[in-house]
C-alpha cells in the first residue's frame, strides 16, 4: 500500500530522464555562446555583411573569416531569439577574441566600422570626390552627381550652381556605402556651423553676404596657406574690387582649366587670355562661383579684411608673399622673386 505522504519517485525519475538532454543542451549552448574565439592571425580583420544577405550566409561568412568557430551555435541562437532579421549590413571590425553572443550582438546593434576621410582646406569639388572614392566610402559618379546639385544650400546662396565652396574642410567618419546625399548633408552642415561662428565674430559689422563671402574666401584659401597673410590678401582683393581693378588671381585661371580638364600643371600666357568667366585676368570683379572649399579662417578673412593700402602681391617662393602699393614696386618685386 502506497503512503500518500511520500511522492512517487518514479515520476521524478522519468522527468529527470526526459529533461536531462534539454539541460545538457542548454548548458552546452550557454558555454559555447560565451566562449571567446579568434581564428585569424592578423591584428585586425574587417568583415563585410552584404546587403540583403540571409542569416545563414552571414553565419557562413563569420565562420570562413575566423570570427566564430562553428555555425551551429549561432544559428540556434538566432532561431531561439528570433534575431535573424535584425542583422545589419555593413563592415565590422574584429580585433580581440569574441564570443558568438557578442558577435551577434554587434551585428544586431549595427556597430559598423567607420572609415576616416580628411578634406583639406582649399580642396575643390573634384578633390572631395576623389578623397571619398579613395577611402572606399563612396562611388565616384553618384557622389559627383550629388555634389554638383546645389539643393542643400539654396537657402544660403540661391545663385550657387553646385556645392563647390560649401563642402567644409574637416575630418569625417562614414561607413562604406553611405548614401551620397548623407555625405553632402554632413559636409554642408559643418559649413553652416562655421558660418554661424563667423557671423558672431566681433569684427563682423553687417549681415554676411554668403555668396560673395564664399567666393572671396576660396580665392584667399588658394592664394596662401599662411594664417598671418589671409586678412592682408583679403584687404588687397577688397581694395582692387573697390577700384574696379581685375583681381588677376592665378588660382581662378587654374580652376577654369581644371573644370575642362585642361590644366597641365602650369599657366601659360594663352591661359591668361582664356575667355572663361572664372578668369579674373579677363573679367573684373569676383568669379561667378567659388573655386575651392575654404576653411573657417579664410571665411573669416573674407569678411574681416586687413585695412591696408596694398593693391599688389607676389609670391616670394617661400610660402609667403611680398605686398606692394604701386605698380612700379610690384614689377620690381616680380623681377626679384619670379625670375
Amino acid at each position: 500500500m502506497k503512503n500518500p505522504d511520500f511522492p512517487d519517485l518514479r515520476r521524478y525519475r522519468t522527468l529527470v530522464i526526459l529533461c536531462s538532454p534539454l539541460l545538457l543542451f542548454a548548458a552546452w549552448l550557454t558555454v559555447t555562446l560565451n566562449f571567446p574565439y579568434r581564428g585569424f592571425e592578423e591584428e585586425r580583420r574587417i568583415v563585410e555583411v552584404p546587403e540583403g544577405a540571409s542569416a545563414s550566409r552571414v553565419v557562413s561568412i563569420l565562420e570562413a573569416e575566423g570570427i566564430v568557430r562553428s555555425r551551429l551555435p549561432i544559428r540556434i541562437y538566432l532561431a531561439l531569439t528570433l534575431s535573424s532579421g535584425r542583422i545589419q549590413a555593413g563592415e565590422y571590425l574584429f580585433e580581440k577574441p569574441a564570443t558568438p553572443a557578442g558577435v551577434v550582438g554587434k551585428l544586431i546593434r549595427g556597430e559598423i566600422q567607420q572609415r576616416q576621410v580628411t578634406i583639406p582646406e582649399g580642396a575643390w569639388l573634384g578633390d572631395v570626390v576623389r578623397a571619398f572614392v579613395d577611402s572606399g566610402i563612396a562611388e565616384e559618379e553618384p557622389l559627383r552627381e550629388v555634389l554638383n546639385r546645389p539643393d542643400p544650400i539654396r537657402d544660403l546662396d540661391p545663385r550657387a550652381e553646385t556645392l563647390e565652396g560649401f563642402l567644409f574642410p574637416d575630418t569625417y567618419r562614414f561607413a562604406r556605402g553611405t548614401p551620397p546625399e548623407e555625405i553632402a548633408e554632413a559636409l554642408v552642415q559643418r559649413f553652416r556651423l562655421a558660418l554661424e561662428r563667423i557671423s558672431a565674430d566681433s569684427c563682423v559689422l553687417a549681415e554676411v553676404d554668403v555668396h560673395r563671402t564664399v567666393i572671396l574666401a576660396s580665392l584667399i584659401e588658394k592664394e596662401t596657406g599662411q594664417e598671418g597673410e589671409r586678412a592682408r590678401i583679403s584687404g588687397v582683393f577688397h581694395n582692387r574690387l573697390r577700384r574696379s581693378m581685375p583681381l588677376q588671381c592665378d588660382p581662378t585661371v587654374i580652376y577654369a582649366l581644371r573644370r575642362e580638364d585642361r590644366y597641365t600643371g602650369r599657366i601659360t600666357r594663352k591661359d591668361l587670355n582664356d575667355p572663361s568667366a572664372y578668369n579674373t585676368y579677363k573679367h573684373a570683379g569676383l568669379p561667378p562661383g567659388p573655386i575651392a572649399n575654404p576653411g573657417e579662417k579664410s571665411l573669416l578673412a573674407a569678411v574681416c579684411p586687413e585695412e591696408t593700402d596694398f593693391i599688389y602681391f607676389v609670391s616670394m617662393n617661400t610660402g609667403y608673399h611680398f605686398f606692394s602699393r604701386s605698380l612700379t614696386e610690384h614689377q620690381a618685386a616680380v623681377r626679384r622673386y619670379q625670375r
